[in-house]
């Protein structure tokens, strides 16, 4: 059975808010809900139940998986780090492979780090099934299922105007399988 792990980037109070709406929407036990090591700005209460992530915790990830990244984005970085630093950081934590990769981060999905993400996985030997990245400033709304309403120049996206999904370079997935992810908000 396929299982959704949270990874939790970036220590404030607007991402912990996204982060919690997911970890409750999931029912998320602590083995796959995880939070950054930061030594400058130490885990706080909202983290309390959260593991750290540290080298090889990903390990158990599979190609039937799903990691939710939820971090502050711009169009070249995630939770402040580039695309060669955040593949180093998450092969640290043991990830070799997932079947999808949500980044839920401003931005991201605006320029080329989903495509640059792809290709530095692949060159790390990561088997990654697909990405996807939001278009604009997205804040998670928790309605019955999390909803990332997306803006960008003043203007409110909609439909798959809201995202882009990137494919992986080692696992093919069907027409199908790409209609259930843009359907995955």
């Amino acid at each position: 059975m396929p299982n959704t792990y949270l990874l939790k980037l970036s220590p404030d109070s607007t991402i912990n808010e996204s982060a919690t709406t997911y970890r409750k929407y999931y029912s998320l036990a602590k083995e796959f809900k995880f939070v950054s090591p930061d030594h400058t700005n130490p885990s706080s209460k909202a983290d309390s139940n959260w593991t750290t992530l540290r080298t090889g915790v990903l390990e158990g990830v599979t190609l039937e998986d799903t990691v939710i990244i939820v971090a502050h984005g711009t169009k070249t970085t995630v939770a402040e780090k580039e695309v060669h630093d955040l593949a180093v950081a998450l092969s640290r934590w043991g990830l070799t492979k997932a079947g999808c990769i949500i980044f839920k981060c401003c931005d991201v999905g605006r320029a080329d780090f989903l495509e640059r993400f792809v290709e530095k996985a692949h060159s790390m030997k990561m088997d990654i099934g697909l990405v996807k990245g939001y278009r604009g400033t997205a804040h998670t709304i928790p309605l019955s299922k999390p909803y990332e309403f997306v803006r960008h120049n003043m203007s409110i996206k909609s439909g798959s105007k809201r995202y882009k999904i990137v494919q992986g370079k080692r696992v093919t997935y069907n027409q199908g399988e790409l209609n259930m992810l843009a359907l995955e908000d």
